[in-house]
């Protein structure tokens, strides 16, 4: 299923964050920082086009 709306309580914040950590810093040393700057602008480019919650719209107007 995917995710609705981009709100999420802090503790799954810090889930995700622990998480992200762990698995980063197990990566090899041929992972490069050009790669980490595209995922990064990828998740944000994902987390962006992801309706806020209040903004949204139903679609039974």
């Amino acid at each position: 299923m995917k995710r609705q709306y981009r709100e999420l309580s802090d503790n799954t914040k810090q889930k995700i964050s622990t998480s992200m950590r762990q698995y980063h810093t197990n990566k090899t040393a041929a992972q490069t920082q050009s790669t980490s700057e595209k995922q990064s602008q990828s998740m944000k480019n994902y987390w962006a086009n992801i309706p806020s919650k209040e903004k949204s719209t139903p679609y039974f107007i």
